[in-house]
Protein backbone atom coordinates (compact mmCIF):
# COMPACT_ATOMS: atom_id res chain seq x y z
CA UNK A 1 0.00 0.00 0.00
CA UNK A 2 2.57 2.18 1.01
CA UNK A 3 4.76 1.53 -2.64
CA UNK A 4 1.55 2.42 -4.34
CA UNK A 5 0.86 5.55 -3.26
CA UNK A 6 4.90 6.40 -3.16
CA UNK A 7 4.60 5.36 -6.92
CA UNK A 8 0.96 7.60 -7.49
CA UNK A 9 2.70 10.96 -5.20
CA UNK A 10 6.02 10.22 -7.74
CA UNK A 11 3.46 9.91 -10.93
CA UNK A 12 1.66 13.43 -9.89
CA UNK A 13 4.85 15.14 -9.23
CA UNK A 14 6.52 14.00 -12.40
CA UNK A 15 3.56 14.77 -14.39
CA UNK A 16 3.52 18.49 -12.65
CA UNK A 17 6.90 19.33 -13.51
CA UNK A 18 7.95 17.30 -16.73
CA UNK A 19 6.26 20.51 -18.57
CA UNK A 20 9.13 23.08 -17.11
CA UNK A 21 11.55 20.76 -18.64
CA UNK A 22 10.11 19.92 -21.45
CA UNK A 23 8.20 22.31 -23.05
CA UNK A 24 4.88 21.77 -22.20
CA UNK A 25 4.32 18.20 -22.86
CA UNK A 26 3.30 18.76 -27.06
CA UNK A 27 2.68 21.30 -29.15
CA UNK A 28 4.26 24.16 -30.36
CA UNK A 29 2.36 27.06 -28.82
CA UNK A 30 2.44 28.37 -25.10
CA UNK A 31 -1.21 27.84 -23.23
CA UNK A 32 -1.14 31.74 -22.62
CA UNK A 33 -1.84 33.48 -25.53
CA UNK A 34 -0.48 37.09 -25.89
CA UNK A 35 -3.03 40.01 -25.08
CA UNK A 36 -0.97 41.85 -27.75
CA UNK A 37 -1.61 41.66 -31.62
CA UNK A 38 -4.70 41.16 -33.91
CA UNK A 39 -7.41 39.00 -33.50
CA UNK A 40 -8.17 37.82 -36.77
CA UNK A 41 -11.98 37.86 -37.37
CA UNK A 42 -14.11 35.00 -37.82
CA UNK A 43 -14.77 34.43 -42.15
CA UNK A 44 -17.58 32.68 -41.45
CA UNK A 45 -21.20 33.04 -39.96
CA UNK A 46 -23.44 30.43 -38.69
CA UNK A 47 -26.13 29.63 -41.24
CA UNK A 48 -29.59 28.90 -41.32
CA UNK A 49 -30.45 29.12 -45.31
CA UNK A 50 -33.24 29.82 -46.70
CA UNK A 51 -34.80 30.58 -49.99
CA UNK A 52 -34.12 34.08 -49.47
CA UNK A 53 -30.19 33.80 -48.55
CA UNK A 54 -29.40 31.01 -50.52
CA UNK A 55 -27.11 32.48 -52.85
CA UNK A 56 -25.49 34.50 -50.42
CA UNK A 57 -25.19 32.71 -46.73
CA UNK A 58 -22.61 35.20 -45.67
CA UNK A 59 -24.55 38.52 -45.20
CA UNK A 60 -21.46 40.39 -44.13
CA UNK A 61 -19.80 39.51 -47.14
CA UNK A 62 -22.78 40.65 -48.79
CA UNK A 63 -22.80 44.40 -47.34
CA UNK A 64 -19.13 44.50 -48.50
CA UNK A 65 -19.54 43.30 -52.09
CA UNK A 66 -22.42 46.16 -52.39
CA UNK A 67 -20.37 48.86 -50.63
CA UNK A 68 -17.39 47.74 -53.27
CA UNK A 69 -19.87 47.56 -56.78
CA UNK A 70 -19.05 50.16 -59.22
CA UNK A 71 -19.68 50.89 -63.43
CA UNK A 72 -16.70 48.25 -64.62
CA UNK A 73 -16.19 44.90 -63.62
CA UNK A 74 -12.70 44.62 -63.34
CA UNK A 75 -12.37 47.44 -60.64
CA UNK A 76 -15.42 45.94 -59.38
CA UNK A 77 -13.33 42.52 -58.76
CA UNK A 78 -10.36 43.99 -57.53
CA UNK A 79 -12.38 46.33 -54.92
CA UNK A 80 -14.43 43.61 -53.42
CA UNK A 81 -11.32 41.36 -53.07
CA UNK A 82 -9.08 43.93 -51.07
CA UNK A 83 -12.28 44.68 -48.81
CA UNK A 84 -12.48 41.34 -48.34
CA UNK A 85 -8.74 40.58 -47.40
CA UNK A 86 -8.06 44.18 -45.33
CA UNK A 87 -11.27 42.58 -43.49
CA UNK A 88 -11.23 39.31 -42.83
CA UNK A 89 -7.20 38.61 -43.56
CA UNK A 90 -8.08 35.49 -45.51
CA UNK A 91 -8.15 35.32 -49.75
CA UNK A 92 -10.65 35.17 -51.70
CA UNK A 93 -11.55 34.51 -55.63
CA UNK A 94 -13.85 37.26 -56.65
CA UNK A 95 -15.52 36.80 -60.52
CA UNK A 96 -18.20 39.88 -61.46
CA UNK A 97 -19.83 39.95 -64.98
CA UNK A 98 -22.35 42.26 -66.27
CA UNK A 99 -26.30 40.80 -65.92
CA UNK A 100 -26.78 41.18 -69.51
CA UNK A 101 -23.92 38.74 -69.98
CA UNK A 102 -24.52 34.61 -69.75
CA UNK A 103 -24.78 34.13 -65.79
CA UNK A 104 -21.84 32.69 -63.27
CA UNK A 105 -22.69 29.40 -62.18
CA UNK A 106 -20.68 27.74 -59.60
CA UNK A 107 -20.79 24.70 -57.25
CA UNK A 108 -19.81 25.23 -53.89
CA UNK A 109 -19.50 22.55 -50.80
CA UNK A 110 -20.23 24.52 -47.81
CA UNK A 111 -20.94 28.11 -47.10
CA UNK A 112 -17.64 29.87 -47.69
CA UNK A 113 -19.42 31.90 -50.91
CA UNK A 114 -21.65 34.81 -51.70
CA UNK A 115 -23.24 35.82 -54.81
CA UNK A 116 -24.38 39.33 -55.12
CA UNK A 117 -25.12 42.13 -57.08
CA UNK A 118 -27.01 45.33 -58.46
CA UNK A 119 -29.21 45.71 -61.56
CA UNK A 120 -26.14 45.81 -63.99
CA UNK A 121 -23.36 43.93 -62.02
CA UNK A 122 -23.32 39.70 -60.44
CA UNK A 123 -20.40 38.96 -58.61
CA UNK A 124 -19.17 35.84 -56.81
CA UNK A 125 -17.29 35.39 -53.85
CA UNK A 126 -15.58 32.07 -52.81
CA UNK A 127 -13.04 32.17 -49.55
CA UNK A 128 -9.83 30.38 -50.29
CA UNK A 129 -9.31 28.29 -47.02
CA UNK A 130 -6.86 25.87 -46.29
Amino acid sequence: MKFTIAALTILLVATEITPLFFGGGGGCQSSCQSPCGRKKREILEPQVVTDENAICPQSNWKSIIEENIGSDVRATEYAIQSSLFKHFETQFFVTCKPKSETPLTFTANGHAYCGHGDPAIFCVVIAIIG
